[in-house]
């Protein structure tokens, strides 16, 4: 019981004792809510509030959280030795229509690896994924595409949002890669935000126009690197990845993308993990030497 005499707003305190166990599991969420006011009403915006227990068993084992003012869920899995001190680019990865989200999850957890990457896979809606595997997630579907696609954008902002009043990063930008489905909603949040991107890249991607409602004007879209990985035995490449690669390009192209490629490697129509954050680690390594460079003085240069 927490109790405030009359005139009294100091904050008051509660402490939680963690008790550790021999069970190996991951990172767990705890929520805690004032409940049952006695002569005071209370706003639910400010009642309320969250915490997490890390995993001491599994380094990097996946929590699956809600977003702060959005009813998007994601997995989310900090790297090894990870705190809030720790200068970790954080990668969305968004699994395609398979829905097969825990296992985008543990797909970049592995390749992973010592790499320091925050990684995010949250649960989309866009990507094509059948009812049977979003209603593990969620309690009803949502009706049309524009529907799906609004709720996906103003989700993964949420998500981003959440991240970063978690302290869990201070970084003003992320990576994102998309796989097949999942690059629709890809395609949307770099046409659509391309301020908030690090570099992109989708593998073996959808692309729709429709899926894009505007194109920002933001100076960021020249300079975002956005590189399609795309693999040569994909049985969709024909049909599908190849005229949507070429429509995609054009758009980009068109509406001032200048740093637009596409690597074509062996394998199918895969999400190539390891090859996204050889990819990625490359571009932080490179953006992290600038940031030296221009710290160091003059004459040490």
């Amino acid at each position: 019981m927490v109790t405030w005499s009359e005139g009294d707003s100091a904050p008051k305190h509660c402490e939680y004792r963690i008790v550790n166990d021999t069970q190996a599991e991951g990172g767990e969420e705890i929520q805690f809510a004032l409940t049952d006011p006695v002569g005071v009403d209370l706003d639910a915006a400010t009642s309320r509030t969250r915490t997490w227990i890390y995993d001491d068993d599994y380094p990097g084992a996946p929590v699956l959280r809600q977003a702060a003012g959005h009813d998007i869920l994601y997995y989310l899995s900090l790297p090894k030795d990870w705190s809030p001190a720790m200068d970790a680019p954080v990668l969305f990865s968004i699994d395609g229509a398979g829905g097969w989200y825990r296992g985008m999850e543990e797909t970049f957890r592995t390749a992973r690896g010592e790499r320091p990457f925050i990684l995010v896979t949250p649960i989309t809606r866009s990507n094509g994924a059948p009812w049977a595997a979003l209603s593990e997630y969620y309690p009803t579907d949502l009706a049309g595409a524009a529907a799906r696609f609004n709720f996906d954008e103003a989700g993964l902002l949420a998500i981003w949002a959440d991240l970063r009043s978690a302290g869990i990063t201070s970084d003003a930008r992320f990576y994102l890669t998309g796989h097949s489905g999942g690059g629709l909603v890809a395609y949307r949040m770099v046409f659509q935000h391309p301020a908030l991107l690090f570099a992109v890249a989708p593998t073996c991607p959808n692309y729709w126009a429709s899926a894009i409602d505007h194109v920002s004007m933001d100076p960021a879209r020249a300079t975002l690197p956005l590189t399609v990985i795309q693999g040569l035995d994909d049985p969709y490449l024909p049909d599908h990845m190849e005229p949507e690669w070429q429509l995609a390009r054009r758009a980009l192209m068109d509406n001032g993308f200048r740093q637009v490629d596409r690597l074509m490697i062996p394998g199918g129509h895969d999400p190539f993990a390891d090859r996204v954050l050889e990819l990625f680690s490359k571009h932080a390594s490179e953006r992290s030497s600038a940031r030296v460079q221009c710290y160091l003085p003059f004459g040490l240069r």
